[in-house]
């Protein structure tokens, strides 16, 4: 018999993540499924292990792997010297992300946001420049929005009950509350959030 793991949040704990695939890896067979449900950057010290781990993984897992995008990944993607970009290094923890790959240009950031937040664009392109391509690709390109199977629906935040999973809104998908979802959830599948 098959069986889905499920890791919510990592938040660049790479450490924790390395213990959990561990103790994952002892027990799962071929025929299991992985499913990461988002939010693999900010607020932890080692959003770059994390990522560094994960790409490994899809390369040289021996079982099936879902990589959902979770909020702070959106907010990640569509950072571009706008105030999205503000808003994801202040509101997000991003600071803590581009300290993981940059740190000098984290401290930069960090000053610059306290005197002229308008003069982010240069520095956040010196950040994008020190991640590893494939890690950019990883996370740009390849999460997913939900994962559905005869059983089970994985989602990083949320969902509307009355439209169908295929239709649902991203934002909805990443940003609800779990809790109204989960207490209110009647669906003949299990609700992952």
């Amino acid at each position: 018999m098959a069986h889905t793991f499920v890791i919510g949040d990592i938040h660049g704990c790479s450490r924790l993540l390395a213990q959990l695939l561990a103790k994952i890896e002892r027990v799962a067979t071929p025929q299991d499924t992985i499913v990461f449900l988002g939010d693999y950057i900010d607020r932890g010290p080692d959003t770059k292990g994390v990522i560094a781990q994960i790409v490994k993984l899809r390369t040289e897992s021996r079982y099936r792997l879902v990589c959902l995008r979770g909020n702070h990944e959106d907010f990640f993607t569509r950072a571009n010297g706008n105030r999205v970009s503000l808003q994801w290094l202040t509101h997000y923890d991003g600071l803590a992300t581009v300290a993981s790959y940059a740190p000098v240009v984290a401290d930069q950031l960090s000053r610059v946001l306290k005197d002229k937040p308008q003069n982010i664009l240069g520095l956040l392109q010196k950040f994008y420049n020190t991640i590893p391509q494939s890690y950019l690709f990883f996370l740009m390109n390849e999460l997913v929005n939900f994962y559905e199977t005869d059983q089970l629906i994985c989602v990083h935040a949320g969902l509307n009950p009355n439209i169908p999973l295929k239709d649902q809104r991203k934002d909805i998908l990443l940003n609800s509350h779990p809790k109204d979802i989960i207490n209110n959830w009647r669906g003949p599948k299990t609700l992952v959030v």
